[in-house]
């Protein structure tokens, strides 16, 4: 059966982030997240047309990538363009841990034989 879409946008809002990655929950696709180029990242949830909004890690840096984790549906993996890569906890909105690098990070992902692992 066919399924409605909703258009959102920012419109409205103070900041004019422009989402610059788009990830689709891989266990529940009614969630969606968009990595934006102020660096923060929104999580948009259809079903309940509700939409949370993370804070960048360092603001004005634009999000280079981000993963959702296959083995878990609480944890993601995003990264920015100066290279720090932070695991946040999608329940609760929070940083689990900061990575930083001194390099042009590009994209992040999950290492699938080995759970909580990442390259």
């Amino acid at each position: 059966s066919l399924k409605s879409m909703e258009l959102w946008h920012n419109r409205n809002e103070s900041s004019p982030a422009r989402a610059l990655v788009l990830r689709w929950h891989p266990n529940d696709h009614s969630v969606i997240a968009a990595g934006n180029s102020d660096g923060s990242i929104r999580l948009f949830d259809m079903s309940t047309k509700s939409l949370t909004k993370v804070p960048p890690v360092e603001k004005g840096v634009a999000v280079a990538d981000m993963r959702w984790d296959p083995a878990s549906d609480v944890y993601m993996l995003v990264c920015n363009e100066k290279g720090a890569i932070r695991l946040m906890d999608v329940t609760t909105m929070q940083n689990v841990r900061t990575y930083e690098r001194e390099a042009h990070v590009q994209t992040v992902s999950w290492m699938g034989w080995a759970p909580g692992s990442f390259a």
